[in-house]
């Protein structure tokens, strides 16, 4: 098993805001076909099931693309 490369967030909607939630780490396979993703806490209330995977060190996209608009 490799060392985590990656980050895991989700994606939280409060409100009408949205933010990038951190909630694990990701380590690629030796074999380059897959990753290990540990998580760290389990997102609820206000998710939307998507977990973004990102090399550490690269912040995630802007959380206001991450979630379809609600009728709120």
């Amino acid at each position: 098993e490799q060392a985590p490369g990656y980050r895991a967030y989700c994606a939280k909607r409060e409100g009408q805001v949205i933010r990038w939630l951190e909630i694990g780490v990701a380590a690629a396979h030796k074999d380059g076909l897959g990753f290990d993703v540990i998580l760290d806490r389990l997102p609820v209330g206000g998710f939307n099931g998507r977990i973004l995977v990102r090399e550490i060190g690269a912040h995630p996209p802007e959380p206001e693309s991450a979630l379809p608009p609600t009728s709120e």
